[in-house]
């Protein structure tokens, strides 16, 4: 089932229009556990029916400024982007107060535990949940180290875990403080991404009328 095709069902599947943004936002491309659990703003639905419409249409949903703007690291200059192979090693201090201070050597240190190694390992295993097993990784894509997580992610009667062994120096850090809920964007450095978004002609509350006859 395409992404585009999920939005569909789940839309004509409700007649209620807040059940309805509940449901697009959970639908979403890297939708968290409980997302549209509660209350969802139509300005929150539309973005969501926007990345959903843009995955199925485009490859992917992530463009440059997309991965820029899910960067945890900001400075005085701004957000920017760090790769998995970049983290710092060294343990903390109890007095570190920077995102890269305190979280990164913890994740780091859980990371060589898994693999048993002293340093950062070539190629690590990362998971994605799909809805379909033959979904291939495109750039963009969310992708994480811990498969239970991955699972969550899975939609349909189709779905699956995929996973893939990449370099840490292809994965750009979006979550890292919570080694359960790790999250990547799968983005190697040179690789080029449709910098322009496909938009759809409609809004998602008058896609959402249309295809109830509202």
């Amino acid at each position: 089932m395409s992404l585009f095709k999920m939005v569909e069902v789940v839309s004509y599947s409700v007649t209620n229009w807040e059940a309805a943004k509940k449901a697009v936002q959970k639908a979403r491309p890297a939708a968290y556990p409980g997302m549209g659990r509660f209350s969802v703003t139509d300005e929150q639905a539309e973005t969501s029916f926007q990345l959903l419409w843009h995955a199925a249409h485009a490859g992917t949903f992530t463009n440059t400024t997309e991965v820029l703007g899910r960067s945890p690291y900001k400075n005085e200059q701004g957000r920017y982007i760090k790769r998995l192979s970049e983290i710092k090693t060294n343990i903390p201090t109890e007095h570190a107060e920077s995102y890269d201070d305190r979280v990164e050597p913890l994740f780091f240190h859980t990371i060589i535990g898994h693999y048993n190694t002293t340093k950062m390992p070539d190629k690590v295993e990362v998971y994605r949940g799909v809805a379909r097993a033959d979904t291939k990784l495109r750039v963009g894509d969310y992708v994480t180290l811990n498969r239970d997580y991955a699972r969550s992610y899975i939609r349909g009667n189709k779905g699956a875990i995929l996973r893939y062994l990449v370099s840490p120096d292809d994965l750009i850090i979006y979550r890292i403080d919570d080694y359960d809920f790790n999250e990547f964007i799968f983005y190697p450095r040179g690789a080029q991404v449709e910098a322009n978004r496909v938009t759809p002609p409609m809004s998602f509350k008058q896609f959402w009328q249309e295809t109830n006859k509202v």
